[in-house]
């Protein structure tokens, strides 16, 4: 008898099939131009390579767009769109924001988007975050869960830690945690979705 595959706490959820949506269709499929890209990178297990790609992404130009331009843009881009123009689209007024903490668009979304796509196109299960109004990405390799959030400067690409876990079980407590095969499929599609797992469940319009 096949040995049934056993998944981590915090990767349950990679035991899911990927079902795209058409939504999460657009948002994350794998183009030729995510092979493509995704070709350039050499490493000794894919752990390696998907560590490389992420580091990649991070470098990607940020754009400081206004407000609103940054509203009508958010969660519309897809991840063929981000790898093609090597570019994350910021609202300009997003450090004002954060500064007096009020969320902002800082380009997570873009981010998100990319390396979904493209780890997934190596061959590795990954899942779409979003946790409050922030979103990152989960992969799967060797029965542990890593963290690539391209935002979070020498934390981008880590293991899961015991904090990262505590703050997971904190926010899906509250209600305010969401993971799927893409964004679309946990309700992220448009700039009225961006606060549906804050706290304030108010829309940014």
């Amino acid at each position: 008898m096949k040995k049934r595959k056993t998944f981590p706490k915090y990767g349950g959820n990679f035991a899911k099939p990927v079902r795209l949506s058409p939504r999460g269709k657009r948002q994350v499929s794998i183009t030729p131009r995510i092979r493509k890209f995704v070709k350039n990178f050499k490493g000794e297990n894919k752990l390696e390579i998907a560590r490389k790609i992420v580091d990649s992404i991070t470098r990607f130009k940020k754009v400081y767009l206004p407000e609103e331009k940054a509203k009508r843009l958010w969660c519309r881009r897809s991840a063929d769109d981000v790898i093609k123009t090597k570019k994350v689209y910021i609202e300009k007024e997003a450090k004002m924001k954060a500064a007096m903490k009020v969320a902002g668009i800082g380009g997570c979304i873009d981010y998100t988007e990319a390396v979904t796509a493209c780890v997934r196109a190596i061959g590795l299960p990954v899942l779409a975050v979003r946790a409050e109004n922030h979103s990152f990405v989960k992969i799967l390799c060797s029965n542990k869960v890593y963290i690539a959030d391209p935002s979070m400067g020498r934390l981008r690409f880590r293991e899961m830690t015991k904090m990262d876990k505590w703050a997971e079980d904190l926010l899906r407590k509250k209600g305010t945690y969401a993971e799927g095969a893409s964004l679309a499929e946990i309700g992220l599609g448009s700039i009225k979705d961006f606060k549906k797992y804050s706290i304030q469940k108010k829309s940014v319009n």
